[in-house]
């Protein structure tokens, strides 16, 4: 009996732990915040398929468009759009790539840009997706929208830092000016109440926070996210505050026995909740849902052999406070492979993206070096 319980604990820790992707992961990169590489989207329009901070004071709630077509132009996407703009699909529409795509964040919109993510997006065999449509949520988008209704999902400050939406700076020092990073407050694809995308691995994630002109987020950066203090104080080990508390983020949901083997996507079901379904499942920082509802790929950096690895972070829905510690500092070493041949994916496994910006204190000197350069050029 002890063996057997043993046994189903093993299992269910290592279906919690899971995530698939192809591509290559970039692991140098300038302290300014270059620009990922995009070779490997140079050949998707020739395919057939290529086609033309919580404490501030409270405020509405801004929800992103969905991208209706691969419009061409500059810039982001998703900028004071009404939330009627976008409606809830049905759940059929879970796995529709069409809809998905309609979702899938991308800088710039292009040709090539949308292309690519159809061709991640509709590599059918891996169903990435928002998971098995037979799956139950116990939260509608509607309700999720109503919970956050007065909340500020982002200051003017924390805009003028990040310069897209639903993004917030890492600091832990209270120095807010300083901040290099910014981090989708929401998993991806970091759309308010959407639910978030599951059985990417982890090279594919990484395409897909390219072509919204991020990357994916580090370990520590996910740490800091997670426990930080805006003023500089002492960090938190969860998201919520020191101690543990299973009603504030979602977890603690049945975990139904699937067959991982034989069906995976047919017998276990991703009963997620809308990103920010849960409000009190925040960070001080202001990121949402680092507990619960899906655990998210990351990468990780040994110093040791100077190779960067699949690092995985948070739970998911079915976490029952006793599987281990999911603490913003926990570091499992599960599926531990090189983050550029990892293939590894799961239904209960997201992902979230991180972009390198420019210091806001640094902005003002460097735009006085571009103009001295400039002056001197016309000399």
């Amino acid at each position: 009996m002890a063996a057997r319980v043993r046994a189903r604990f093993v299992a269910g820790v290592a279906l919690a732990c899971a995530a698939a992707f192809d591509g290559s992961y970039a692991i140098t990169r300038a302290y300014l915040g270059a620009a990922p590489s995009r070779a490997w989207v140079a050949d998707a329009a020739s395919r057939p398929d290529a086609v033309p901070a919580p404490r501030a004071p409270a405020a509405s709630v801004v929800v992103a468009p969905p991208i209706e077509a691969p419009a061409v132009g500059p810039g982001p996407v998703g900028h004071g759009i009404e939330e009627e703009d976008w409606t809830e699909p049905p759940a059929s529409k879970q796995v529709d790539v069409d809809y998905l795509l309609s979702i899938v964040p991308l800088e710039p919109r292009t040709p090539a840009s949308f292309a690519a993510a159809r061709r991640i997006l509709g590599a059918r065999r891996l169903h990435i997706s928002q998971g098995n449509p037979k799956a139950v949520h116990e939260r509608s988008r509607a309700a999720c929208l109503e919970g956050l209704a007065g909340v500020v999902l982002q200051t003017p400050k924390q805009r003028e830092i990040c310069g897209h939406d639903n993004e917030v700076p890492l600091y832990a020092d209270g120095d807010i000016d300083g901040a290099k990073v910014c981090i989708d407050e929401f998993e991806y694809p970091n759309r308010t109440c959407a639910l978030p995308f599951v059985f990417a691995n982890v090279m594919q994630s990484e395409q897909l926070c390219e072509l919204a002109g991020k990357r994916l987020c580090k370990d520590e950066e996910w740490d800091v996210a997670c426990e930080a203090d805006p003023d500089g104080g002492k960090p938190w080990r969860y998201a919520y505050g020191d101690a543990l508390d299973m009603t504030a983020c979602d977890v603690g949901k049945p975990w139904h026995g699937c067959d991982p083997r034989n069906d995976l996507w047919n017998t276990c079901p991703t009963e997620t909740e809308p990103s920010g379904a849960f409000p009190r499942c925040r960070s001080r920082l202001g990121v949402f849902d680092q507990h619960g509802n899906v655990a998210e790929l990351m990468s990780r950096f040994d110093p040791n052999d100077h190779v960067t690895y699949v690092q995985m972070k948070g739970s998911a829905w079915f976490y029952d406070g006793r599987m281990y510690k999911d603490h913003c500092r926990f570091d499992p070493r599960w599926h531990v492979d090189p983050i550029d041949r990892s293939w590894h994916s799961n239904y209960h496994l997201g992902a979230r993206c991180c972009r390198d910006v420019v210091p806001l204190r640094d902005r003002s000197k460097l735009a006085s070096m571009a103009r001295g350069e400039a002056a001197e050029a016309l000399r």
